[in-house]
């Protein structure tokens, strides 16, 4: 059974948001909702020729807004984005920060960008770690050098 509220609110757009409304329905909307939009729309008695200009008018907005929602979602992050993202993977510092950007971008719909935050934060890092290791690594080694140069000078 749909709300009172929807019902009053199918009953209150124009004929052209009203053809929209069931053309992107079918995947947003409760099933009862486009019924009671398709009723509505006959109830008014559209003449068939502007309804098939409206079908085609609302075809092309929600196709629009389709591309419009798809290019928001594959932007990229941006050379400066991906800096200051790997700076702040190097210092784990701003983690703080780096949650309200993400959360902003995923609000947003920007979904590249958001994993690109998280991505180019981890390889900075992972750069750090990697630079720990390699540090670690020639220190031990210079030590076993030294220690053997001193043991074989005896």
């Amino acid at each position: 059974m749909l709300h009172i509220q929807a019902q009053e609110h199918i009953h209150n757009l124009t004929n052209d948001e009203l053809m929209e409304y069931i053309e992107e329905g079918v995947a947003l909307y409760d099933p009862d909702a486009i019924a009671f939009a398709r009723q509505e729309l006959d109830r008014r008695d559209v003449v068939p020729e502007r309804l098939a200009q409206m079908e085609s008018n609302a075809e092309m907005r929600v196709g629009q807004r389709s591309a419009d929602t798809h290019e928001i979602a594959t932007r990229c992050l941006g050379t400066w984005g991906r800096i200051l993202a790997f700076i702040a993977g190097m210092f784990f510092f701003p983690l703080l920060p780096m949650l309200i950007a993400w959360n902003r971008f995923k609000g947003r719909g920007e979904h590249r960008k958001a994993r690109e935050l998280w991505l180019f934060a981890g390889i900075g890092f992972g750069s750090i770690i990697g630079f720990a290791i390699v540090a670690t690594l020639v220190s031990r080694l210079m030590d076993y050098l030294q220690a053997y140069r001193g043991a074989s000078g005896r």
